[in-house]
């Protein structure tokens, strides 16, 4: 496993771990500050049925760019659309098509017992026009049959994270590996992901691949805001944990990311980033035992 940077915050130790982490590159005072503009969102879903893996793909509509997105998982329980520990995230993907086209690529797969139910994978994607300096930038680990992997994407100075997204890469079909992170660090300049086999494991060599999406750093209203489920350590062994940050006034949602403050071995996983700043951390396999907390990290702006 890679190691991870962490700076000191006046936080509970466990909460430094996941909320207060972040080395990036300081940004030169802005001369002129600009707008992101031309907000829209595309979207898609797969399902409702019973296959063990859904992916969608929404593009952005020609000339305008991939800012980030989220994926969310629904199970038809006793009549009702509900959140559940059965789906985890393994793919929340920034692209470009051949076209020009940009999008954004959302996968799960059923993760511990699995579900005999119907369910359903909604994925959203929020595109603008093009901001000074846009480039994604990636890092990839090697692929290994390791448990647990960590990636980081760094933008280039002089520029912030305006999205990002995380992917595993495995030939498998169902990959059983869940991320446990996929967030903006706290000064705006690296994409930070991990992800987790099964504790049954898995028989394929897998890679994390992390994507940072990146613009010139003079971007009126940028903020990062953050949320955790709770404070309370006894909560933290619920089987279901939900947080959700929130931009300042004035301000709109670019794009939303998280984190499980402790995967347990690989027992917990995330199980939705919706792209307004809600996010879901679960426990498949549950034990009754804490498994730490949610994050919810939401990198907001003026839009025009």
């Amino acid at each position: 496993m890679t190691t991870t940077h962490r700076i000191l915050l006046i936080v509970p130790a466990a909460i430094l771990a996941v909320v207060g982490s972040g080395v990036g590159h300081p940004v030169p005072a802005a001369a002129v500050s600009y707008r992101i503009t031309g907000l829209e969102s595309a979207g898609g879903h797969a399902g409702p049925d019973h296959r063990p893996v859904k992916k969608v793909t929404a593009a952005c509509p020609l000339g305008k760019v991939i800012v980030g997105g989220g994926a969310t998982g629904y199970e038809r329980v006793d009549g009702e659309w509900r959140w559940t520990r059965h789906l985890t995230i393994t793919q929340l993907e920034p692209g470009l098509l051949a076209d020009g086209r940009y999008t954004w690529t959302a996968a799960m797969e059923e993760r511990g017992t699995g579900t005999s139910n119907p369910w359903m994978l909604l994925s959203s994607a929020h595109c603008v026009n093009r901001p000074p300096q846009y480039a994604l930038r990636q890092e990839m680990t090697p692929i290994s049959p390791e448990p647990s992997k960590t990636a980081a994407a760094t933008c280039p100075t002089g520029t912030k994270m305006i999205g990002g997204g995380a992917a595993i890469r495995s030939l498998a079909e169902r990959e059983q590996v869940g991320l446990t992170m996929a967030r903006v660090d706290a000064l705006g300049g690296l994409m930070r992901t991990q992800a987790h086999a099964a504790p049954t494991g898995t028989t394929e060599p897998w890679g994390l691949l992390a994507t940072a999406v990146c613009a010139d750093a003079r971007i009126e209203g940028y903020e990062i805001r953050n949320a955790i489920s709770s404070e309370d350590e006894d909560e933290w062994a619920r089987p279901i944990q939900i947080a959700e940050a929130g931009c300042s006034r004035g301000r709109t949602p670019l794009s939303a990311g998280g984190a499980v403050s402790d995967d347990g071995g690989g027992r917990a996983a995330l199980g939705t980033i919706a792209s307004y700043g809600l996010v879901i951390g679960h426990e498949p396999y549950p034990t009754n035992q804490p498994w730490g907390f949610v994050l919810a990290r939401l990198i907001c702006a003026e839009v025009g």
